[in-house]
């Protein structure tokens, strides 16, 4: 048998304009996989007034672009995790926070994505409850909603989703919560020779090559707030790639699959800039 030729990668920072002139089409690309991460209890932008950037609504506008522009190719919208604030004192969340997690609960709802990383930081209980499509590997108990993967078909391609978390401060874990090992809670994911396996993994920047280098992982989306453009790279078959801090930007990775692997990704990192319009469905849902 020959062996496999590891996947091939590439990253192209993409320039301003409108949603439709940000989007490439006719590439031949299976599917595309779009990435935010880390709002930290916020639904608008950060910035000045002067140069506002990223936001959910933001994020809303470019998927639709996407998805409009090629409609024969999946496009996939995922979150990386670490959308809510965990904000207080005194072992408990401050009413602003709780407030503002409520808003982003909110604004979720209205992306609909079709699976959120649930990092320690997303457990907290709030009256709405977790959003549907919560994914970790990490965190189980009798009274959490969350599921330990998101088998999702794109297009003939089987995708298998989940995530992995350091663990953060007790009292954020709903009660009977017990934290498993990163490898040990990716030994729980069920997943067949054809699937694609994506994986998150947040705050684990000193076990990233370890959990790429399992043989059926495919992708491993490293978040931890980084800030700068981190190219893509490639540790065995598997590629990893990294978030930004404050979903300043948005990652469309263009993948080309065969045979259950990854042949080639095209990481286009998408500033979610004042040029990029806000869908006004989730805009409304900032509080400020």
């Amino acid at each position: 048998m020959q062996p496999l030729l590891p996947p091939q990668v590439e990253q192209v920072v993409v320039g301003q304009g409108a949603a439709s002139d940000r989007v490439v089409v006719g590439d031949g690309a299976t599917l595309s996989l779009i990435l935010v991460g880390e709002n930290d209890g916020f639904v608008g932008g950060c910035g000045c007034d002067q140069s506002p950037r990223g936001g959910l609504a933001r994020v809303a506008t470019l998927v639709d672009a996407r998805r409009k522009a090629e409609p024969e190719v999946p496009a996939l919208l995922l979150h990386a995790g670490n959308w809510l604030s965990v904000s207080g004192s005194m072992g408990k969340l401050d009413p602003r926070t709780i407030e503002r997690n409520l808003a982003v609960h909110r604004a979720l709802g209205e992306l609909r994505f079709d699976a959120l990383a649930a990092t320690w930081r997303d457990l907290p209980g709030i009256p709405d409850g977790p959003h549907p499509g919560m994914v970790s590997a990490t965190f189980r108990s009798p009274g959490l909603t969350v599921l330990r993967q998101k088998e999702i078909d794109a297009g003939g391609v089987p995708l298998v989703v989940t995530s992995v978390s350091r663990e953060g401060p007790p009292w954020l874990l709903p009660e009977g919560t017990e934290p498993l090992e990163p490898l040990a809670a990716l030994a729980t994911v069920e997943r067949r020779p054809e699937d694609l396996v994506v994986v998150f993994a947040y705050g684990l920047a000193d076990r990233v090559e370890e959990l790429a280098a399992l043989p059926d992982v495919d992708l491993v989306v490293d978040t931890a707030e980084w800030t700068g453009f981190w190219e893509p790279r490639v540790v065995g078959n598997a590629v990893v790639v990294r978030t930004r801090a404050q979903a300043l930007t948005a990652d469309e990775l263009r993948l080309w699959v065969d045979a259950g692997r990854i042949t080639r990704l095209v990481d286009r990192v998408i500033p979610l800039d004042a040029a990029l319009a806000e869908d006004r469905q989730v805009a409304r849902h900032a509080l400020d």
